[in-house]
């Protein structure tokens, strides 16, 4: 931090205050105050008045009347000075961290990206929440999602959340977001199925074609000149076009068995 490097600090808190606070935290936190739990929904504005409070000691240096007139309008606490300017700068909150939730939370974030990734794909709204489902391998991995259901059914923009064992659903789109988990979405009643179905057989063969491409690449007695760097690269390409296609055909199949 003493390299005072402007960029990556407004970057930073740029970042903490759309993509952490306001996409991930305020969103997920929209049905603990439409719940009756009065005892979360104080722990929730309490936390939320701390990332508030704490943001805006973050961003004074940069942005100083905007701050100090949005600080002054927080709820004020014993001890708390008169002007955010003499307040002191956040910092050493390594105390407050909790690597495990972090951790958790960045898979919670990945699978909620393949969701909506999914729904982009096939144009769904917003508004058009969708039944969901998840394959876990593994309790741990389930016991983990279960935990975080209401999150990423809210963030995911899901009508349902249901676990299954099944590689392949009749009638689902699926995306593995890594090794322990895969995501659902039943296209039925909610997208055209043909026009998938066409879709992800152009998908496939422009993939497979990549493949046999690359695969004729390696093959080449000359490859063995090719940097090691770049051979690890169109290994894991390779890995990941295989992945591409393994997953498409499971979606094909299951939308072709739905017709």
């Amino acid at each position: 931090w003493k390299t005072y490097d402007f960029t990556k600090a407004t970057d930073a808190i740029y970042s903490f205050w759309l993509n952490q606070l306001c996409a991930v935290y305020l969103e997920s936190s929209k049905p603990v105050f439409n719940s009756d739990d009065e005892d979360l929904k104080k722990t929730n504005r309490n936390t939320l008045y701390n990332c508030y409070e704490i943001g805006l000691r973050l961003l004074h240096p940069f942005m100083p009347y905007v701050t100090e007139e949005l600080w002054q309008h927080l709820p004020r606490r014993s001890g708390d000075p008169e002007s955010i300017m003499i307040a002191p700068y956040p910092n050493d909150l390594d105390s407050w961290r909790n690597e495990t939730i972090e951790q958790e939370m960045n898979v919670v974030q990945d699978i909620v990206h393949h969701l909506r990734a999914m729904r982009a794909s096939y144009s769904i709204p917003h508004k058009t929440q969708t039944d969901t489902l998840m394959n876990c391998k593994g309790e741990a991995a389930q016991a983990m999602a279960a935990k975080y259901s209401q999150t990423i059914r809210e963030l995911g923009h899901a009508k349902s959340l249901d676990f299954t064992s099944e590689d392949v659903i009749k009638g689902c789109s699926v995306e593995i977001v890594n090794p322990e988990f895969s995501v659902f979405i039943k296209l039925q009643g909610v997208v055209d199925i043909d026009a998938e179905i066409r879709k992800l057989e152009g998908m496939l063969k422009g993939v497979k074609k990549a493949m046999v491409t690359l695969e004729e690449r390696i093959a080449s007695p000359l490859y063995q000149n090719v940097p090691e760097e770049k051979q690890q690269a169109d290994k894991k390409k390779l890995e990941d076009l295989k992945t591409k296609i393994e997953t498409g055909e499971k979606a094909l199949a299951g939308l072709t068995d739905r017709k």
